[in-house]
């Protein structure tokens, strides 16, 4: 039993109580040696066609990125880290 009575908007939260969240993909894992792990960054400038878009994810030792990666669905890039 859920006490929705100090909610601001009960009824917006009982229907995401009453949701199914239950997401059905087969999980896996990738090795990938020698990468490098590109924390997750708000990039805005001149040169990104996704502004206010987080990127990040890991390069592989050749510096490319693992699109599997990505720290959003559809909004993952690479970046060069500071030195």
């Amino acid at each position: 039993m859920v006490n929705f009575d100090y909610l601001y908007n009960p009824a917006a939260a009982k229907s995401l109580f009453n949701r199914n969240y239950f997401v059905d993909k087969k999980l896996g894992f990738q090795v990938i040696e020698n990468g490098t792990i590109l924390p997750y960054k708000k990039m805005i400038d001149d040169k990104s066609t996704k502004d206010g878009w987080g990127f990040g994810g890991i390069l592989d030792s050749s510096g490319n990125f693992i699109k599997s990666s990505h720290v959003q669905d559809g909004a993952g890039e690479s970046y060069t880290p500071p030195p």
